[in-house]
């Protein structure tokens, strides 16, 4: 009989044995997942740049960064400093933090109808005991908005990467220097050191400025009947596209043409009126506040058409919400109040967070954005 101790021993022997082997497979496997996916020095496991594990979870393109209230510049006259807003430079970033690369073709860039600091009821019709309604919620309403141009995989945005949609896609120092020295100016009494460069920029919705220009295709801006709606579609008859400090941006990919969504809502703002508050795209929007009532045209697109938006306004001023809560709970704003001085703010973007793992996506503008000093390039800043 072999004795009791010589079993355990032997036993014992056994479980080490299996104890090793198990730490090695482990070990090479782990490498072998290094080898493939890479690593960052900071320990994070990236697909690409920027693709970390906890970015992979979005599915679709992101609002990145929005610079709107522009920079500014100065210049001196017999001893007096005189300093002049610039906002010109204006863009929205936009990034992929996904695996796969994402197509910008056929997009929508669009700004909302309503003020988020105003204190304001949208009602059904223009009188005063109708009562509010609640439409703008269930889907984004329109001010104006731009489109990507492209037949479905033209405009690539690749895992990891960004995108500048620039106003005007140009050297701003370099070029407002230029057109003074052409208009006879003194450069010497000027300093424009805080004009950004955006000539790098991919995009623009300027004409004739950056490698693509992106189209406005709808502007609302100033029309106040269904008579005059179909000037909100005439290139002629648009305003410049701009964002506002006091509105919603959001980005769209339409499962509809843009073509046919014009179509429709052209056909639907003849309508009598009775039929245009069931319309799927046209909208009068009636709103009082506390000393008038107002009348503008909108355009409806449907909340899960939009895959992301943000509500920009002075973080002291919020009174109304203009989105619905799963498009945004939130807001965020370079100025505290609309009355601060440019020289806190000019130069400065609302830009989506970094928590070390990921950009911050809680569909919480307040919480997923923060006030930084501007980024003209598409390096991905993550600090």
């Amino acid at each position: 009989m072999v004795p009791i101790t010589r079993i355990i021993t032997f036993q014992n022997s056994i479980q080490h044995l299996l104890m090793r082997y198990y730490t090695t497979l482990t070990l090479l496997i782990t490498c072998m997942v290094i080898g493939l996916t890479g690593c960052r020095r900071d320990g994070i496991p990236t697909g690409g740049e920027g693709n970390t594990t906890e970015e992979s979870k979005q599915t679709d393109l992101r609002i990145l960064e929005v610079y709107y209230a522009g920079s500014e510049y100065s210049r001196v006259v017999e001893g007096q400093r005189y300093d002049s807003e610039y906002t010109d430079d204006a863009f929205i970033k936009i990034y992929n933090p996904t695996k796969e690369v994402k197509y910008l073709d056929g997009m929508l860039i669009a700004t909302g109808s309503l003020d988020p600091a105003a204190n304001i009821e949208v009602t059904a019709t223009d009188s005063s005991s109708s009562g509010t309604v609640d439409y703008y919620l269930n889907n984004f309403l329109v001010g104006s908005m731009l489109l990507f141009p492209g037949s479905g995989t033209e405009h690539p945005v690749q895992p990891g990467t960004a995108v500048i949609i620039a106003k005007r896609a140009i050297d701003h120092k370099a070029t407002f220097a230029k057109q003074l020295a052409e208009y006879g100016e003194d450069i010497g009494t000027y300093d424009l050191s805080k004009l950004i460069d955006l000539h790098q920029a991919k995009y623009s919705w300027t004409e004739g400025s950056g490698e693509t220009w992106v189209h406005e295709v709808f502007n609302a801006g100033g029309i106040e009947s269904p008579e005059e709606a179909a000037n909100a579609w005439d290139p002629e008859e648009m305003n410049d596209f701009s964002i506002s400090g006091k509105t919603a941006l959001a980005l769209i990919r339409p499962t509809v043409e843009i073509s046919k969504i014009r179509e429709a809502f052209l056909q639907e703002c003849k309508l009598p009126a009775s039929d245009r508050e069931k319309a799927i795209y046209y909208r009068d929007v009636y709103f009082k506040s506390t000393h008038h009532s107002s009348r503008k045209v909108g355009l409806l697109l449907p909340n899960d058409q939009v895959i992301d938006a943000v509500v920009i306004c002075p973080m002291k001023e919020k009174k109304m919400q203009i989105l619905n809560l799963s498009l945004d709970k939130g807001f965020h704003g370079v100025q505290q109040s609309s009355g601060d001085k440019r020289s806190t703010y000019a130069g400065k973007s609302i830009v989506r967070k970094w928590d070390g793992k990921g950009f911050v996506d809680e569909d919480n503008s307040t919480g997923d954005f923060e006030v930084k000093p501007v980024n003209p390039t598409t390096t991905i800043m993550r600090d």
